[in-house]
């Protein structure tokens, strides 16, 4: 007797969770998008860097969280201005960034130093 085939099992979708409903989501969901970058870190110590495109700070963490790139922690985030954003290779978004690329990738202890 041959033996049957097993059906190809489809992965199943990550769940996504909805936008915030706060009103300064919504409220920053109505300014144009521009790129931020996230500092996260513990009591102690660094978590990592982040450089996400978003409408404002809290979008910023919420694009991160969605991506999968908050590593939690405390999070401290600044719009990246036009001047340091010639600093920004593509390879350094949308991605969690170490310490050693921040310093060396960035020029210092962040895209302003």
């Amino acid at each position: 007797m041959p033996q049957q085939k097993k059906p190809p099992v489809i992965p199943s979708r990550p769940k996504v969770k909805p936008p915030s409903r706060s009103k300064g989501a919504v409220a920053e969901r109505k300014l144009p998008l521009e790129w931020y970058y996230i500092s996260f870190a513990s009591d102690s110590e660094f978590l990592g860097s982040v450089i996400v495109e978003a409408h404002g700070p809290l979008t910023a963490v919420e694009r991160a969280t969605e991506r999968g790139i908050n590593p939690g922690g405390e999070a401290a985030c600044a719009a990246v201005g036009v001047k340091h954003l010639r600093k920004v290779q593509l390879d350094l978004v949308n991605k969690l960034l170490t310490e050693a690329q921040v310093r060396g990738r960035l020029g210092g202890t962040g895209i302003w130093g």
